[in-house]
């Protein structure tokens, strides 16, 4: 089990992290889910790690800040990993230096963010499949995608300027995010479809100028979301771009649907890339490589069997069981510290 020691805070009821959860007199506990992983200890000195419960977001306050350089302060004195999570699209600066972030959208420039999956909140086989998982027909499309992808001259404009904008503030000091981005995911996505669309391979694009299609009432938001699973489940592959986090979360969506991710890399991190044979289920593409799809691709299906795809579609669908799911989630969240913990000694 990791020891957790948590800093004295109040942090006034404000969203946990999975292996948290607040008692009826509002104090912390580790979830159900963790109890057998980790726990809280009282005295710092027993801990293996030091961490904050909440996500940075809510700590932008000055005695939110404060309290992040007092726990990291805390830690380096104990020679203790220090730890933090986020969970917005642009990562918080901490304003420390000894401290793991945990984030969806890591980058594999920075070595102290550690990433962690975007977990689903159902899983979408058991709710549009009734759990009848089945593999690819192949007389079904080879490539899909459902999502927000335009080339529209204005939105791309208004997503720059925001981006610029917000690079500017970066630059200057003014900003509280630790990196922005040169990327515009609409646009980027939209560019690499066009070239995949032109080719004679068999694709699915529904592309949607806005986010969920803009749907506002329940009705519409379960139709566009079935949509979206019907889209994967149809396609062998499904291109997997990251949005304004360095992350995709079509990427889970996929796996939960036993379905290849075509995921292009832009400087990312893999999850519990220690434990997981990503190799083995997934088609990882570089960024520069991003408008040279079809003879990856063609060259990937020609080297595999009718049996053997099958098989890979099985790796994935056991993957997102195994590790994306909060409860596989934890469990290699804990290895993950636990083996950090140990490296600082």
């Amino acid at each position: 089990m990791v020891k957790l020691f948590i800093p004295k805070f109040d942090f006034k009821n404000q969203l946990l992290f999975e292996i948290f959860e607040y008692s009826e007199k509002g104090d912390f506990l580790i979830s159900k889910t963790a109890e057998n992983l980790f726990v809280c200890v009282e005295n710092y000195e027993d801990s293996d790690w030091i961490i904050i419960p909440v996500f940075i977001t809510s700590l932008s306050s000055a005695s939110g800040k404060e309290y992040i350089k007092n726990a990291a302060k805390l830690a380096q004195s104990l020679n203790k990993p220090f730890g933090v999570f986020s969970n917005s699209d642009l990562i918080i600066n901490p304003g420390v230096e000894n401290v793991f972030v945990f984030t969806p959208g890591a980058y594999s420039t920075y070595s102290n963010l550690i990433e962690i999956p975007a977990t689903l909140p159902y899983d979408p086989v058991q709710k549009w499949k009734q759990g009848n998982w089945l593999p690819w027909d192949p007389s079904g499309p080879l490539i899909g995608f459902c999502g927000q992808a335009t080339i529209n001259p204005i939105k791309m404009l208004k997503d720059a300027l925001k981006i610029s904008k917000l690079r500017q503030e970066l630059k200057k000091g003014g900003s509280p995010y630790l990196t922005v981005p040169n990327f515009l995911p609409a646009w980027e996505r939209a560019r690499i479809l066009k070239k995949l669309q032109a080719t004679d391979l068999r694709t699915d694009f529904i592309l949607r100028s806005r986010y969920k299609a803009g749907a506002s009432s329940l009705d519409e938001k379960e139709k566009v979301e079935e949509d979206f699973y019907q889209n994967i489940d149809k396609s062998l592959f499904t291109v997997c771009v990251r949005g304004m986090g360095n992350y995709s979360v079509r990427f889970y969506q996929t796996l939960a649907m036993g379905r290849i991710p075509i995921l292009i890399d832009t400087d990312s991190v893999l999850p519990f890339s220690s434990e997981i044979p990503y190799d083995q289920f997934i088609l990882k593409v570089s960024f520069q490589d991003r408008f040279n799809l079809k003879p990856i691709i063609e060259s990937f299906v020609k080297s595999k069997t009718e049996d053997e795809l099958i098989s890979i579609q099985k790796l994935a669908r056991e993957c997102w069981i195994q590790h994306f799911q909060t409860k596989g989630m934890i469990k290699d969240l804990e290895k993950q510290m636990r083996k950090l913990a140990v490296e600082m000694q």
